[in-house]
């Protein structure tokens, strides 16, 4: 995305959402977050988690509404964030 789309405090209002949401992960759980300057949202939710060892690695999708902009619309990304449960 271009970044006069989505700016700095999005990126790091959507980066406080992914970890409030890996505080305590589980299935299904999401956590919205709003920039008021900008009009961007989103929400994050963990779509599924497969353990690999003493790993638990976490699919986490993110649905990015974009107010403004080249990248105007709504978005679907998705990333994994594993964690080391020892």
């Amino acid at each position: 995305m271009k970044d006069e789309s989505y700016s700095d405090k999005d990126k790091s209002l959507h980066k406080e959402a992914v970890e409030k949401l890996m505080r305590n992960p589980k299935s299904g759980k999401s956590v919205p977050w709003k920039n008021t300057t900008s009009d961007n949202s989103g929400t994050v939710k963990i779509q599924s988690a497969e353990q690999k060892g003493s790993t638990t690695c976490y699919s986490i999708v993110s649905q990015l509404t974009i107010a403004k902009g080249p990248d105007k619309g709504t978005h679907s990304i998705v990333t994994e964030r594993c964690i080391d449960s020892q």
